[in-house]
């Protein structure tokens, strides 16, 4: 008789509770409810805040700039060199096609004007710890113009990324016009902006 009794006093107890806990949204006892609602709290945060750190907003692969090319050459025999080889001031440029693939282009300005594109592959090597890019090494073919002149070209060389928003650049372009050899270093600072 005891146990009867005490069954039906506990699914009375059990009945209550449901029923207080649909009218109210929180269980009868409070304490139990504030220690749930400061764990869902303590538990959202850190995952709010990793969602924040994971999500990094995609590279800029593209700049353009200002710099210098410092010609290596001297002149053949007839007294031809070009800009490449001669050097000047340069506007230096990436157009980033894909994350390894791209266009490096330089603009010499001198005695003539020297145009210089390579179509590249690049390897970015990245930070083991952050994954942020160290520095991106490149190389490629393209071509040496100048005047009406269209010549085979080779450029090697890496860019640097400095925040954001800058890169800085070192190149050895080695062009091949009538048949001589042009080797020039070019080095400038770009502005990043998203291509594609």
């Amino acid at each position: 008789m005891q146990l009867i009794t005490l069954a039906k006093f506990s699914l009375w107890l059990l009945i209550s509770m449901v029923i207080d806990t649909a009218f109210t949204g929180t269980p009868s006892s409070a304490q139990p409810a504030a220690v749930t609602q400061t764990e869902s709290q303590t538990v959202s945060m850190p995952i709010s805040q990793q969602n924040d750190e994971t999500s990094t907003p995609e590279p800029r692969r593209s700049y353009i700039g200002v710099g210098a090319t410092i010609g290596l050459s001297e002149p053949d025999e007839a007294g031809f060199q070009t800009g490449l080889g001669k050097g000047g001031f340069s506007i230096i440029s990436r157009a980033g096609l894909t994350e390894n693939l791209g266009l490096h282009t330089v603009a010499i300005f001198g005695d003539k004007f020297t145009g210089n594109l390579a179509f590249t592959v690049r390897l970015p090597v990245k930070s083991g710890e952050s994954g942020s890019t160290l520095f991106e090494p490149f190389i490629g073919p393209g071509v040496i113009i100048e005047e009406s002149e269209v010549s085979a070209l080779v450029s090697t060389g890496a860019d640097i990324p400095l925040s954001k928003d800058f890169t800085t650049t070192a190149r050895l372009n080695i062009g091949f016009p009538n048949g001589n050899t042009d080797v020039g270093i070019i080095v400038g600072l770009g502005y990043n902006f998203k291509l594609f």
